[in-house]
């Protein structure tokens, strides 16, 4: 799960707006449910 976090830090880090934070957490959110 670690290697999946590097994919969309970066481009949150210099994107910086709240729409990709949200994203980030959603998407992660998705990710630990289907591997749940």
């Amino acid at each position: 799960m670690s290697y999946f976090l590097p994919l969309f830090l970066p481009a949150g880090l210099n994107l910086l707006p709240a729409s990709t934070v949200m994203f980030a957490v959603q998407l992660h959110l998705v990710f630990i449910v289907v591997v749940q």
